[in-house]
């Protein structure tokens, strides 16, 4: 397991979700976690998520107010955190493997 630290406004919180599958409507299905724990003083806070080995997961954060929220999809390997392509993570899901 391993963890990531988000960094966010408390009117637009970072986000990470488990892919679990693909979705028609919105690309992927996802499970979203809950953060472990939340820090700093409001209003910008840091969220720390865990995460484990072998699942792919999205997360979703805002660098500034007036910014769209920018999205990456990470996997857990033995190297650490790799970040991949929204394909890689498709075929990964499509055929229940991650690789490390």
């Amino acid at each position: 397991m391993i963890r990531i630290t988000l960094t966010g406004h408390r009117a637009r919180q970072p986000w990470v979700a488990e892919l679990t599958g693909t979705h028609p409507k919105y690309r992927f299905a996802r499970q979203f976690l809950r953060a472990v724990a939340v820090t700093g003083r409001s209003p910008y806070q840091e969220y720390i998520y865990e995460l484990e080995e072998d699942k792919i997961y999205q997360t979703s954060k805002t660098y500034s107010w007036g910014n769209q929220d920018v999205r990456e999809i990470l996997t857990v390997c033995d190297d650490g955190i790799k970040t991949i392509k929204e394909i890689e993570a498709r075929d990964l899901l499509i055929n229940k493997k991650v690789k490390k």
